[in-house]
């Protein structure tokens, strides 16, 4: 028999989407004053992971507001930062950080810059 084994849980509780309505998260409804509502905006989304031999790295969604977390594998701790990171300090140098430039090369979390995005800086 096929199967699936799941690499990592995230345990969120009552903010985990019900499996039943995974094809109505991303759904769009207007309230009466025509603002959108999404049924996603109750649950916690995991938008992209990154993994080391150390560190589970993931960037999630949760009403609106994108925060920046990691799970260190050692310690078995998560952190979640309150709001994005946008700015990181490399070599005495402040750099713009985007979390979806972000991926694991030889155990290290490497971030790629735009050019043009360095260049505005």
């Amino acid at each position: 028999m096929n199967s699936l084994t799941p690499r990592s849980v995230f345990k969120t509780g009552k903010y985990c989407p019900p499996y039943s309505k995974a094809d109505q998260l991303f759904k769009v409804e207007f309230n009466d004053m025509g603002e959108p509502k999404y049924l996603m905006e109750k649950y916690i989304y995991i938008y992209k992971l990154c993994e080391s031999d150390r560190f589970l790295f993931f960037e999630i969604y949760y009403q609106k507001n994108q925060y920046w977390g990691y799970y260190n594998k050692i310690s078995k701790k998560t952190e979640i930062l309150k709001g994005p990171i946008t700015e990181i300090l490399f070599n005495n140098i402040i750099l713009p950080f985007k979390f979806q430039n972000a991926n694991i090369y030889d155990n290290e979390l490497v971030v790629y810059i735009e050019p043009y995005e360095f260049l505005e800086w």
